[in-house]
């Protein structure tokens, strides 16, 4: 299965204040696997199945808005 990084940004903003370990949770859920945080730099590390990776993103997206209420 082939690794991939989720660089994400703006995660800390706006007065929400969220922790690596739940990120990796939510991303976890949407059934990405080998899921795990670089440092607190909001880079997520991961394997996937998926070929398509716009769709990928879209998920990962979905995932982090619905679990983090933003």
């Amino acid at each position: 299965m082939p690794s991939h990084v989720a660089f994400l940004r703006g995660l800390n903003v706006g007065g929400h204040r969220v922790k690596m370990d739940r990120v990796v949770e939510i991303v976890r859920e949407a059934g990405l696997v080998d899921v795990r945080s670089f440092l607190a730099s909001g880079n997520i590390l991961f394997t996937s199945k998926a070929r398509n990776l716009s769709q990928l993103e879209a998920k990962i997206e979905r995932s982090l808005q619905a679990g983090l209420a933003y």
